[in-house]
């Protein structure tokens, strides 16, 4: 311990160290993977600090296992790889602990606000062209279950992980989303309803032809 004061204790400069290539490829693809539990996975929401900084702690745990293991300048493969494990370990028992199971968001009914919020867009479609709304006027005149927020921002993440709408950002912020018209991304995952769904919206453009 001693050691270790001493050198944190002096002013030498600070070693640098960088990710190998694998490393890299390894880190982006978690990093990729967190952000998108971010965007689309319910269970985190009010927990997405966690994984805000789960890549830079997955950085530092991969640093740390390697100047322990085999000190040089750059991070190897295995190192990253234990350090994502490490981090992915540790994001399950915060989310166990502090978080809500998949199942249990869903026993809220709160699945309904994405089939509310798509079927609004349907039946509004002839007043906005290109399907395309904006998030305010869908907080002000929207259906009454999706005037709150957060409510209508789990309708979104849904309707945006289903390839059915666009989201449009400005600034880090969503200010707009648009309806997707590529059948196959709709078609994607089908379900009976969204099958009937689908089936209406056709027959009612083309009786307006």
């Amino acid at each position: 311990m001693n050691d270790y004061r001493d050198i944190f204790a002096s002013s030498c400069p600070r070693s640098h160290i960088q990710l190998s290539p694998a490393a890299l490829g390894c880190w982006r693809t978690a990093a990729a993977d967190w952000h998108q539990k971010k965007l689309f996975a319910q269970e985190w929401r009010g927990m997405k600090p966690f994984l805000e900084r789960a890549g830079e702690q997955a950085l530092r745990v991969a640093a740390v296992l390697q100047w322990f293991n085999g000190p040089k300048p750059m991070i190897d493969l295995p190192m990253m790889e234990a350090a994502v494990e490490l981090v992915n370990w540790h994001l399950q028992q915060a989310l166990m602990g502090l978080g809500k199971s998949e199942e249990l968001v869903r026993s809220t009914g709160m699945v309904d606000f994405a089939d509310a919020l798509y079927s609004y867009m349907q039946r509004k479609l002839s007043t906005n062209p290109g399907g395309f709304f904006n998030r305010v006027d869908l907080l002000r005149k929207g259906p009454k279950c999706l005037r709150k927020a957060a409510n209508l921002d789990f309708a979104i993440d849904q309707l945006v992980g289903r390839n059915k709408v666009i989201l449009h950002l400005e600034g880090g912020k969503r200010v707009a989303l648009q309806m997707n018209f590529n059948l196959l991304a709709l078609l994607a995952q089908p379900n009976q309803n969204d099958v009937r769904r689908l089936t209406s919206f056709l027959s009612s453009r083309d009786k307006d032809k």
